[in-house]
């Protein structure tokens, strides 16, 4: 298995552990009984909780970007050094971003997520400069 695609269900791990926090956290605000329903009478999310959505929700975001970008690359085959670095970063800068979003840590949250963003550029890269260039 390449390093790309090691990173990419790393990716997805993550997005898993991370669809816990909601989960766990509606129960312990809402009840089990509560959650069993339609869910029309359930509170409105706060505070960790709330947090916890919005962490879910753009690790969610980033790896629909992450995932196309790593299946073309191994599509054309394009693996390189820089291939494997981008992925890298950019699974260390999502779980570092998932940490800091679940943690409230403001500028550091925000520096990871663009570390992330520059680990898929990094990818896009070597395709459009291996294939299209």
């Amino acid at each position: 298995m390449t390093t790309e695609f090691m990173m990419l269900l790393g990716a997805v791990a993550l997005y898993f552990l991370l669809s816990l926090g909601p989960a766990v956290t509606a129960l312990v605000q809402n009840g089990f009984f509560k959650l069993l329903g339609s869910r029309d009478d359930v509170a409105p999310r706060s505070g960790k909780s709330a947090r916890a959505d919005r962490a879910l929700a753009n690790h969610g975001e980033a790896l629909m970007m992450f995932a196309p970008v790593v299946l073309v690359a191994d599509a054309l085959g394009v693996q390189t050094d820089l291939t494997k670095l981008g992925a890298e970063i950019f699974l260390g800068g999502r779980v570092a971003h998932a940490i800091c979003y679940l943690l409230g840590i403001p500028v550091v949250r925000s520096l990871s997520y663009t570390a992330g963003m520059v680990g898929i550029g990094m990818i896009a890269y070597e395709v459009i400069s291996r294939t299209v260039l």
